[in-house]
């Protein structure tokens, strides 16, 4: 920044002219914001202020820490006697009263700009995930200039970028008359950047990563060409040190790879006691609710190939290598994904001990199907196995040898398990720990929260003992009394579960494919909006687990033949609950990621609760603090109103397109002549 073109003065006054430039740029930047709310009043003042000042800071970093550190660059006089400024040669540094001024100004324009600068860029980059998991639109606009160029996984480089330049900006104050050291300190802190960015691929554009890796080189070779062309010379003893120094780093990766290398063969961290082979699509959620059970009853690794999902190769890799014990949960289509079959192979190779769960859906392929094994597979399947040196004829050999329970265990599941006891009892037998069948530990009690999830569907039923299972460790900080999985208590009877859900803290509804065809689901709802229409009886929150919403016809039609009993007012019930935005959750993901959608289940949870305080007891937030609602109710009923008015008139049109096009299409595909009564040219004239 040449203020002398402008300016003149001492030294003093032009370090104090130049250190005053970034705040003044800045007051005029909120001046100009001013000004533009004052005329536009939509104009978000805060977020845009944070959001246009942070992006001048970022690009103009290195111009004002060089600006604040010029003080502190100072060059040596022949003798070493005294020592001066590289941007004031007349100022002697720390031996005049110019050099004082100038270094207390450096300092507090540091102190004052670029410090809290980076501060706050990683005060943000350590609030991000937090932020976006409250879906804070405000922080992300304030914030825009540091997050949106880079990928999400890599949202904190830019306060990489910033320690970068700072650590740049650092080495002519700490190493002051040595060139080559600088060279190569800067050499090294650039080396690391490059590493870091190929590592990371922070930048949203494909092409950006290229070009950044490219012009990061690009500065390397010349900081190389300077030192080369430019006459410098090093003091020997430097270049020993230097050597010495590369040579020793060098050597000690070595050591240390070799050293690691030999503590993981010692210590198999990563060994896994029993890896679960099952179908991600049907199965998913049982797979992984065995996992939870096995490892919560033995202390042992447990493992599913969704938690590190990889290239075959390496998944097969860590069958051969890794894994102690395959159980191999068989459903309908377990057998025909090409990556259960490599797993199987490849255990049955290495002579692994094997355990096929059979489950009621299970049906082993027959002779006819095992002869043309490659078309048993999904399509693609068979080229896919191929590639990895995995034959037909060894799949089908191997697929014969574990039907036949041939080198391998089976266990038989008569039942489709749909509650605790049943798996309880399945990771019981695959550990050799016989257990009784028994309901779950806590009963519905007051206050409590109750987990609802179609009692015939196994898959969700899985997916509500993960829940029951990772909630009830979340929740007993403010939730004193017991979580409840409804489906361990069918044998109560529905009048039971009534009575449970009319004193209950909270409903959580497992929706599921099969939810729409679950009458104890539908009453289950029904029963609760009835409830809550009253302003009585638990919160409902649906979750997701593989639910689609369904089309108008479905609450006519469909809805009746389900439960003939059904009245009008819990058809409209059940509909405004399936409309309710609903919470993700996905057993199919990774351990991370469902935990963190558990926890966001979990924030919706009230929690003042009394046994008279109905559905509008509490609030949740993230820190969980007691904030009380407001009272809204009568919004809330014309809201309500209104919804359901433009829900019966939807349906109504819906309705009407439905009749006119089952009198329509047999015109349009030339069966008109088969409706009796009538012939096909009084149809064709029709409206």
């Amino acid at each position: 920044v040449k203020t002398e073109c402008i300016m003149s003065g001492d030294p003093v006054s032009k370090q104090l002219y130049r250190q005053l430039i970034p705040p003044i740029f800045i007051a005029y930047v909120f001046l100009v914001l001013a000004v533009k709310r004052r005329l536009s009043p939509k104009t978000e003042l805060v977020p845009e202020f944070s959001n246009t000042s942070g992006t001048i800071l970022m690009m103009f970093f290195v111009s004002i820490c060089i600006s604040a550190f010029d003080p502190l660059v100072c060059y040596s006089h022949p003798g070493h006697v005294y020592s001066s400024m590289r941007k004031e040669p007349s100022v002697l540094c720390f031996d005049s009263s110019e050099h004082v001024a100038m270094l207390v100004i450096g300092m507090l324009a540091f102190a004052l700009t670029p410090l809290p600068f980076l501060s706050v860029a990683i005060f943000a980059v350590w609030k991000y995930p937090r932020y976006i998991a409250m879906h804070d639109i405000t922080f992300m606009k304030a914030f825009r200039f540091l997050f949106f160029r880079y990928e999400p996984s890599a949202y904190f480089f830019g306060v990489v970028l910033l320690l970068r330049n700072l650590f740049i900006c650092l080495v002519p104050v700490v190493i002051r008359d040595d060139i080559a050291a600088q060279i190569l300190a800067i050499a090294a802190i650039v080396v690391v950047s490059i590493v870091a960015q190929c590592l990371l691929r922070p930048w949203r554009n494909f092409l950006a990563n290229i070009l950044d890796g490219a012009m990061t080189g690009c500065v390397l070779l010349v900081l190389i060409s300077g030192a080369v062309g430019g006459g410098y010379t090093a003091a020997e003893a430097t270049v020993q040190s230097i050597s010495v120094f590369v040579v020793a780093a060098f050597l000690s990766m070595w050591v240390a790879l070799i050293a690691w290398n030999v503590y993981k063969q010692l210590n198999r961290s990563d060994i896994y006691d029993m890896f679960i082979c099952h179908d991600k699509v049907g199965a998913a959620g049982q797979a992984r609710l065995l996992k939870v059970m096995v490892a919560e009853r033995t202390f042992q690794r447990v493992s599913l190939d969704s938690d590190d999902l990889q290239q075959l190769d390496a998944l097969l890799d860590t069958i051969k290598a890794k894994v102690r014990h395959l159980v191999v949960y068989m459903t309908r289509s377990t057998l025909a994904r090409p990556w259960c079959a490599g797993e199987i192979v490849a255990a049955f190779k290495t002579g692994k001990p094997i355990t096929a769960v059979l489950t009621p859906s299970f049906v082993a392929p027959n002779e006819e199907q095992l002869s043309s094994v490659g078309t048993y597979l999904d399509i693609g399947g068979a080229d896919l196995l191929v590639q990895f040196g995995i034959a037909m004829a060894d799949l089908r050999n191997i697929f014969a040898q574990l039907v036949e329970a041939r080198g391998c265990s089976h266990v038989q599941v008569d039942t489709v398990p749909t509650s605790t006891g049943h798996f309880q009892d399945l990771a019981g037998r695959l550990v050799q720990k016989d257990t009784k069948i028994t309901p779950s530990v806590h009963a519905p009690s007051p206050g409590c929260l109750i987990v609802s999830a179609d009692p015939c569907d196994p898959e969700a039923a899985a997916a509500g003992c993960i829940l029951v299972s990772k909630a009830k460790y979340l929740v007993s900080t403010f939730l004193p009394e017991s979580v409840c999985f409804l489906p361990d208590h069918m044998s109560s009877g529905m009048d039971a579960h009534r009575v449970a859900l009319a004193t209950a803290r909270a409903l959580v509804v497992v929706l599921s494919a099969e939810t729409l065809v679950s009458r104890h689901q539908l009453e289950i709802i029904a029963h609760v909006k009835g409830l809550n229409e009253k302003d009585h009886g638990p919160v409902a929150i649906p979750v997701n687990v593989d639910f689609s919403p369904p089309s108008t016809h479905y609450y006519s039609r469909v809805l009746p033949q389900i439960w003939p009993e059904v009245s009008e007012a819990q058809v409209r019930r059940i509909g405004v609950f399936f409309r309710t935005a609903s919470c993700p959750y996905s057993t199919r993901a990774s351990d991370q990621v469902l935990r963190a959608q558990i926890h966001a289940i979990v924030r919706r949870i009230p929690l003042n609760w009394t046994s008279a305080s109905g559905i509008g007891a509490g609030i949740y937030e993230d820190d969980l603090t007691h904030i009380e609602f407001e009272d809204n109710d009568g919004e809330e009923e014309e809201e309500e109103k209104e919804e359901e008015e433009q829900y019966e008139e939807e349906e109504e049109e819906e309705q009407e397109e439905i009749e006119e096009e089952v009198v329509r299409e047999p015109l349009r595909s030339g069966l008109a002549a088969k409706l009796p009564g009538m012939r096909a040219s009084e149809l064709a004239s029709m409206p």
